[in-house]
């Protein structure tokens, strides 16, 4: 799925040399397996259990029918679909531009 990546450098991977991506315009971007693990690491241990608590409260917001909530409710839900829908894209685009065959299942 990757390719024409390679490693530089000794057992630092060339880290010290990595510039602020916010603050200079030659940006050299980490290996690929070290921006995975780091996005491994911030979904397994910051974004699961908050989405536990987001959706934990917007149960209780719908459940409590209050008109008063309304604005929240649809704000959160309209931005966690929106989210959704934006990673449904990108995986589509990316399974477009891989042309990778996708098994169908027939249902009887």
């Amino acid at each position: 799925m990757e390719g024409k990546w390679r490693c530089c450098g000794r057992d630092t991977l060339g880290a010290g040399e990595l510039k602020n991506p916010f603050r200079s315009a030659d940006w050299v971007s980490p290996p690929p397996y070290i921006d995975y693990q780091s996005g491994s690491i911030t979904a397994e241990r910051i974004l699961s259990p908050l989405r536990v608590s987001v959706l934990r409260t917007l149960q209780d917001l719908v459940e409590e029918k209050k008109p008063e909530n309304w604005y929240t409710t649809f704000l959160v839900t309209f931005i966690l679909l929106h989210n959704y829908e934006r990673g449904v894209a990108f995986q589509r685009a990316f399974w477009a531009k891989r042309k990778a065959k996708v098994s169908q299942i027939l249902k009887s």
